[in-house]
């Protein structure tokens, strides 16, 4: 954090990564884990991350004139991947 690579990668979490889980807790409810285990933890943050990716795709459905950024904030490849792949 000390330094300008750590604070740049920090404001760009406040962007990209804080606003998915404060989604997560305000509209689903999804404030703790209902389950014990690090691979069914895993499944349920996977599922409500699914659940969160399918309420985003209904919109982009819903109003086809609704497309992501091409300039501003959001021009920067993130610094996180935020994609979530199930492990079956």
């Amino acid at each position: 954090m000390t330094s300008k690579i750590g604070h740049d990668l920090y404001a760009r979490r406040k962007i990209e990564i804080e606003p998915i889980f404060a989604d997560l807790k305000t509209y689903l409810k999804f404030k703790r884990f209902s389950v014990r285990g690090l691979a069914a933890v895993d499944n349920e943050m996977g599922i409500a991350l699914m659940a969160e990716n399918l309420s985003k795709l209904s919109k982009i459905i819903k109003q086809p004139t609704l497309r992501p950024k091409k300039s501003g904030v959001n021009r920067h490849k993130p610094a996180i991947d935020t994609t979530f792949l199930f492990k079956l």
